[in-house]
């Protein structure tokens, strides 16, 4: 009786660590599932990040400078260009450009190319305008997929200019005009 009493004991001895061992091999491989999941998000996104100067005219005198952080972000459709102020986050931007039409976002408000090449530096610049007419709707804005937003015209005689510390010096500002009928 104490044989099987002993051989029963350690058949559970052997169970229990199979059991703890079986516990531990499922623990861990969900685990290498859950990071090769997160390392499927984190990869979903291309990220780069620079650093502009906003530079800000109101009737053609600098009013403000401000340093911002450009993150840009590239997934299969789309690039998303987020400026990040240093100092105060209420002024943060972020614009979205569409790989299938071409068209860039501000918040709801789409715009189209009207002009190819409009200004160049080291970059090209297309001119971006609201698809839809609008009253007291933003003017042009110069953007390039690989620099993001050069400038734009709020519409209200101010024009918000991204620079590098490189061309910050190197561009006459202002840029853009609003059109007067």
């Amino acid at each position: 009786m104490r044989k099987i009493l002993n051989i029963l004991l350690i058949v559970l001895g052997i169970g229990g660590l199979a059991l703890i061992g079986i516990t531990i091999f499922i623990g861990t491989s969900m685990g290498k599932r859950a990071e090769n999941i997160e390392g499927i998000k984190s990869t979903e996104y291309r990220t780069r990040t620079e650093l502009r100067n906003l530079i800000v005219y109101e009737f053609d005198s600098i009013k403000k400078q401000m340093p911002y952080e450009l993150i840009i972000r590239e997934k299969d459709s789309v690039l998303i260009y987020d400026y990040k102020n240093k100092t105060d986050s209420t002024k943060n931007m972020s614009f979205r450009y569409l790989k299938h039409n071409g068209n860039l976002y501000f918040g709801p408000d789409e715009f189209g190319i009207s002009i190819k090449n409009e200004f160049q530096t080291d970059f090209k610049f297309d001119q971006y305008n609201l698809t839809e007419e609008m009253i007291d709707g933003m003017g042009a804005l110069l953007f390039n997929r690989l620099y993001g937003v050069l400038g734009f015209d709020n519409g209200w005689e101010k024009h918000f200019y991204y620079l590098t510390e490189q061309n910050i010096n190197e561009i006459k500002l202002p840029i853009l005009y609003r059109e007067t009928e």
